[in-house]
C-alpha cells in the first residue's frame, strides 16, 4: 500500500536497472521496498553483474551498500574496471591498489568512483551484524531523497529466517535488497532449486532471477517476479547485458 501511495504521489517507486530490456519486463525495474534473489552456478559472473546493476543505481544518485565476501581491496578493484573509460584487468587493478603504483587510467576511473555514493563493506557471518551494517548505512544516508539499494554478493545463509530478515529490512528502509547465491553445480540443479526444492526462497522473495553464462555473455531469465506480467514463468525472458 506504501508503494501505491507513493505512485499517486509521484514518487520513483521503481528503480530502473540500467539495462532497458530487464526493466520493461519488470515494468520499469526493481520496486522499492523489495528483495531480489539472483541465482547462479559458481564462476558465472554474478559478482561483475552485481557491480555492474550497483553502480547503475549509484550513477543515478541512490545510495549504494555492496556488502561482499571477496574483501573490500578486490570489490574496488572491480569497480574501478567497470567505471573505467579504457580497459582495464581487475588483475591489474588491484596490482595498482596493492602496490600504491596508480597509472592515469586507474586514477581517472577512482574520481569517477569517488563520485557515486557506494559503500563497500565486507560480509558479516551473522544477520544480526549484517543488519547492523544496513542500518547505520540508512541512517547515515536518511537525508537522501533517493532510496537505497542494498546489494549482498554471495550469501551463505539462504534460508527463510534470513531472507525473512532481508525482506523485512527492505521494507522499513523502503529500500531495494539484492542477494546473490552461487551453491550449483549445473542447470538442472539450479532451476530445481529454484522451482521445486527451496520453496522458501519463492514465498520470501518478490523477485528470483537466473543467471547463466553463454560465451562471454550472461544471459538472466526471470524465474519471479511478483509485480511483473513475467510471473513464475521459468525462461520467459532472456537477455543479454553487456559488461566491462
Amino acid at each position: 500500500m506504501s508503494n501505491l501511495k507513493g505512485f499517486f504521489n509521484g514518487e520513483q517507486i521503481f528503480i530502473p536497472t540500467g539495462w532497458p530490456s530487464l526493466d520493461a519486463s519488470m515494468n520499469g525495474g526493481l520496486l522499492r521496498g523489495t528483495l531480489t534473489a539472483l541465482a547462479a552456478r559458481p564462476g558465472t559472473g554474478t559478482s561483475v553483474l552485481v557491480i555492474n546493476l550497483c553502480i547503475n543505481f549509484a550513477a543515478c544518485g541512490h545510495p549504494c551498500l555492496f556488502l561482499t565476501h571477496d574483501g573490500e581491496r578486490l570489490c574496488v578493484a572491480k569497480m574501478l574496471a567497470a567505471v573505467s573509460s579504457t580497459f582495464i584487468s581487475i588483475d591489474d587493478a588491484l596490482h595498482q591498489i596493492e602496490t600504491g603504483n596508480i597509472d592515469e587510467t586507474l586514477s581517472t576511473a577512482a574520481d569517477e568512483l569517488d563520485k557515486l555514493n557506494i559503500g563497500i563493506k565486507n560480509i558479516t557471518p551473522f544477520i544480526d551484524e549484517q543488519l547492523g551494517v544496513i542500518e547505520k548505512f540508512a541512517r547515515d544516508n536518511s537525508r537522501c531523497s533517493k532510496p537505497l539499494v542494498i546489494v549482498i554478493d554471495g550469501i551463505d545463509d539462504f534460508n527463510g529466517y534470513t531472507l525473512n530478515r532481508l525482506k523485512d529490512c527492505a521494507s522499513v528502509y523502503d529500500a531495494v535488497v539484492v542477494v546473490t547465491v552461487h551453491n550449483f553445480l549445473d542447470r538442472d540443479d539450479l532451476c530445481s532449486w529454484v522451482g521445486v526444492a527451496m520453496e522458501e526462497v519463492l514465498n520470501s522473495c518478490d523477485t528470483v532471477l537466473l543467471v547463466e553464462k553463454d560465451s562471454l555473455d550472461l544471459k538472466l531469465s526471470i524465474c519471479k517476479c511478483r509485480y511483473s506480467k513475467v510471473h513464475q514463468a521459468q525462461d520467459a525472458v532472456l537477455l543479454t547485458p553487456f559488461f566491462k
